[in-house]
């Protein structure tokens, strides 16, 4: 299967006909930071929504104490993937965050710190050590008669989430959402000027339905 036919495009609209908007897929080659950056916010939202929701007073209570820390992990989970290794939409490195944190104030850089640990020590992998998390063993058994009846049990004692770190999170990450934003805008003005610099280029690639790819 053709790779080209796979991966994702961005798609300029640029009018509307009767029936439907005039879409033209734009090479990701136009714009890389700027596709990578749009599925980085995207991340940035869904850990500030669920740092956000995990005290929901519609979660209170034991019976979603466990939805409680599922929100808790895919807040820690999402943030950390804005800083991870991987390959971006365009098949190349992803852009990271990492610059965006360097002029954060104090109390957020030491947020981030603490959740990047939290994610490689609770969340993404068990540290045993660091895991907040204790397992112990038991053996309780009773004599009735002659025979002995004998209960092995497993106990677990397990962190389940931290309201004020999710309360930091989520406002570093609504931090960081303007931050990116700012940056997504300005890669969009840029691709805005290739349109109008190019624009018999993109009329061509619309006529021979082709992707548009903006001169360099």
């Amino acid at each position: 299967m053709n790779n080209s036919e796979t991966r994702p495009k961005l798609t300029l609209f640029i009018g509307r006909n009767e029936d439907a908007p005039v879409k033209i897929p734009v090479s990701l080659r136009a714009s890389p930071t700027l596709a990578n950056l749009a599925s980085i916010f995207h991340d940035l939202l869904i850990a500030s929504m669920t740092a956000h929701h995990a005290n929901d007073p519609a979660f209170a209570g034991p019976g979603f104490i466990y939805a409680r820390r599922a929100c808790w992990e895919a807040a820690i989970a999402s943030y950390s993937r804005c800083f991870e290794e991987g390959q971006g939409v365009d098949r190349q490195t992803r852009t990271r965050l990492d610059d965006y944190v360097t002029n954060l104030p104090a109390d957020l850089r030491h947020c981030h710190d603490v959740v990047r640990k939290h994610r490689g020590k609770r969340i993404g992998h068990h540290v045993a050590r660091e895991s907040g998390q204790e397992v112990t063993f038991s053996l309780n058994g009773n004599q009735v008669g002659r025979e002995l009846n004998i209960d092995f049990c497993v106990n677990v004692v397990t962190e389940l989430y931290d309201v004020e770190l999710l309360a930091k999170l989520e406002e570093l990450t609504l931090r960081l959402r303007g931050e990116v934003g700012k940056r997504i805008d300005e890669l969009r003005n840029e691709v805005s000027q290739h349109v109008t610099a190019d624009f018999d280029g993109l009329m061509e690639a619309w006529k021979n339905g082709t992707e548009w790819e903006p001169a360099t």
